[in-house]
């Protein structure tokens, strides 16, 4: 059995370069022999890549790569290793709308799966996410396919419904993507982002320390989406716990409130940052599931458009209502007492029953 697996692996995004990770491992491990579909359309790549030739070739590109362009590069042969490394059987590249002359006859079985592949903005009404270059009667199924967008219009629903029928098992990562489908007359099986089905010894092995000084403590500043409010938060949280604040990042100037930036990273210097942090300030999905693996005291602060994914791991982890929205909500009392339900959560134990469940399913629809 030879298990065709189409994901995110492409993007310097540390969530998705270790979910990627973990997917191809999980698969590995139940006997599916993965292969992982070397995908890269540039929507997904990293602006060093030889698909932006030309927006490099232009004033405001030279000048982006003289400014950042060692960091650029470093960070992306950071996660061309990382994946190269945990993901060894891989096949030869393909850009957008080419995966019809994938013709390898010795795969069996197709995985789609998980993180963002079916948000329609994210991946731009890309067809290639829902099989269709696959041939008829294809087995076929997606993993924990992530929709990621808090609400839907006209052309997502029917961008998603124009390829559902070619998908013979359909599991998705949040509880409302499961509403979604079942309205447009799809059943589908909520399971794990990959990355929770291992535990946290086993991110450990994959850390590297960053090749900066590091403070002994310090907060772990990982933002996806920056605004003013964010800012006043993180002001505050240095103020309230009096440590400095390393930020990863490869932009030109940090945060102000950074004390130590971190550039041209890899996702397991990411791991290595959340792991030995004593505090971690984020918004980013990953971020909260690897604070919760490592039991870090964590201050999610909320996504103003695409929040749906952390709410729906919310209610999964027995945590409901973690994040904030303001800058009066940190304080000791208050963050402590959240810090003790999320060290805490009855939801422990339950990890054990999402996995085994989680795991059924891969097992039945590409395995069995």
């Amino acid at each position: 059995m030879k298990t065709g697996l189409l994901t995110v692996h492409q993007s310097v995004n540390s969530g998705a370069s270790l979910q990627a990770a973990a997917l191809y491992s999980v698969l590995d491990n139940v006997g599916c022999n993965p292969i992982l579909v070397d995908y890269c359309p540039k929507y997904f790549v990293d602006y060093t890549d030889p698909l932006y030739k030309k927006e490099r070739s232009s004033l405001k590109g030279r000048v982006k790569m003289g400014l950042i362009g060692d960091r650029l590069e470093s960070t992306k042969q950071k996660f061309h290793s990382f994946i190269q490394k945990n993901c060894n059987r891989i096949t030869e590249r393909y850009e957008a709308g080419s995966l019809s002359q994938l013709k390898r006859s010795d795969i069996d079985a197709w995985v789609c799966g998980s993180d963002q592949v079916w948000n329609p903005t994210h991946v731009h009404y890309d067809p290639a996410w829902l099989f269709d270059f696959t041939s008829p009667g294809a087995k076929t199924a997606s993993y924990a396919a992530s929709i990621g967008k808090d609400k839907l219009n006209v052309d997502d629903y029917r961008w998603l419904k124009s390829g559902l029928s070619r998908i013979s098992a359909i599991s998705v990562r949040e509880d409302s993507a499961v509403s979604i489908l079942h309205e447009l007359g799809y059943e589908a099986t909520q399971c794990l982002d990959p990355t929770l089905l291992f535990e946290a010894s086993h991110w450990r092995e994959l850390e590297v320390r960053p090749e900066v000084e590091l403070p002994d403590k310090y907060i772990f500043y990982y933002p996806l989406e920056a605004n003013p409010v964010e800012r006043k938060m993180l002001a505050k949280l240095k103020k309230t716990y009096r440590l400095p604040c390393v930020a990863l990042t490869d932009a030109l100037f940090g945060p102000p409130e950074a004390d130590v930036q971190v550039c041209g990273f890899g996702p397991d210097e990411f791991l290595y940052l959340i792991d030995n942090a004593e505090v971690v300030f984020t918004n980013s999905f990953h971020g909260f599931i690897f604070s919760y693996l490592f039991k870090k005291d964590l201050v999610a602060f909320k996504n103003t458009t695409k929040n749906s994914r952390l709410e729906s791991l919310q209610r999964l982890l027995e945590v409901n209502n973690y994040q904030i929205e303001s800058a009066q909500e940190i304080s000791t009392v208050t963050l402590e007492k959240k810090f003790k339900i999320f060290r805490t959560s009855g939801a422990r134990y339950r990890l054990e029953e999402e996995r085994n469940k989680s795991i059924e399913f891969l097992k039945k629809a590409i395995c069995d």
